[in-house]
């Protein structure tokens, strides 16, 4: 169970950190070879990536209970992951389909198990089935078949994912607003309430990353 009766929409604000990821033109879907060319902009430490907030925010919206797995879909390289051990997880698996996003999540988070894996192989899907628990930070804009691959996953089970409302190379959709993502996975997924956080980065609101926790209809 969640650790409240309702679902959290958090908007989250990232401004400067982020200003060298934008551009003005949507983007199309990427195979793992593009992301592995820039990992490097994915090694910034924990405690200094402008992402953290955002994973401060999915952490707080996960289960109470430890006892379940969880799932961190399109993991990257594992600062997600990192957080959650240092809170006290210990039942984690990590999947994505860059090679050098993955051996940089291993060597950043010895102790857990991270796979290699594509949300569109049958496989990985099949696997999925047996866990309770999924994360998807920043992933569902990557794909162009994201409802599909909702679908796919466990009926009932419970999740936190998050969605930016700016442009990249590598984004097929972005969302202006919250609403615009529970309209596009009303059916799929099941959003509870309308309680919000928001953090600022800097006074002028520019890039904002929603996190939302959902139920798998």
């Amino acid at each position: 169970m969640f650790p409240h009766a309702f679902s959290f929409r958090t908007y989250i604000s990232i401004t400067d950190d982020l200003k060298d990821f934008e551009v003005k033109n949507m983007g199309t879907e990427m195979p793992a070879e593009f992301y592995d060319q820039f990992i490097d902009r994915h090694l910034i430490p924990l405690e200094k990536s402008p992402w953290k907030k955002v994973y401060e925010e999915a952490a707080r919206l996960l289960p109470e209970s430890k006892d379940e797995t969880i799932v961190d879909i399109g993991c990257g390289t594992g600062r997600f992951a990192k957080l959650l051990y240092d809170k006290g997880y210990r039942k984690y698996l990590g999947i994505d389909f860059s090679k050098g996003m993955l051996e940089e999540a291993k060597r950043y988070n010895p102790s857990f198990t991270f796979i290699e894996g594509n949300v569109y192989d049958e496989a990985i899907v099949r696997m999925l089935q047996k866990y309770n628990v999924f994360v998807l930070l920043e992933v569902l804009e990557h794909i162009e078949k994201d409802k599909a691959f909702l679908s796919s996953l466990p009926q009932g089970s419970d999740m936190v994912i998050s969605v930016p409302n700016y442009d990249s190379r590598a984004h097929v959709r972005h969302f202006k607003h919250i609403d615009e993502v529970i309209e596009r996975y009303d059916g799929i997924l099941d959003f509870q309430g309308s309680e919000k956080v928001v953090i600022k980065t800097s006074e002028q609101l520019k890039n904002e990353i929603y996190v939302l926790n959902c139920k798998k209809r």
